[in-house]
Formats: structure tokens, sequence, C-alpha cells
């Protein structure tokens, strides 16, 4: 299945949920917030949200500087 994530093409397996992906991408963060198809997901939603064909996800992470 392709979904693209921050603007990339990528290749995920069917029914796979938004936790999953981020977890695969080494994205399991304790503070980021994630938009599919420019919709918030809240956080304790990721488990059970399945992504779907050309979904569009943003992956956002808080950085501190000066």
């Amino acid at each position: 299945m392709r979904v693209v994530v921050n603007g990339e093409p990528r290749e995920a397996p069917p029914h796979v949920s938004l936790l999953d992906l981020l977890r695969t991408l080494d994205m399991e963060k304790p503070y980021i917030a994630v938009c599919v198809n420019m919709s918030c997901v809240p956080k304790f939603q990721f488990e059970s949200f399945e992504l779907q064909e050309n979904d569009e996800i943003e992956i956002l992470v808080p950085y501190q500087g000066g």
C-alpha cells in the first residue's frame, strides 16, 4: 500500500495502524503530533487508526531553540 509521509512516498503493509507505521519509522516519540489527510489524530487513537491507500501523513516533532 502506498502512503505519503512528510512529502515522501512510502510503501506500507495493508491494514497498518498509525502506531505501527510510527514504530517502523522509529518515530514513536513521547511528544509528536500526527495529521492524516490534514486532520490531526489524537495520540490515544494512534493504535486503532488504520491507514488507507494514498493517505498523506505529516509527523511533527517539536524542537527547542533560541
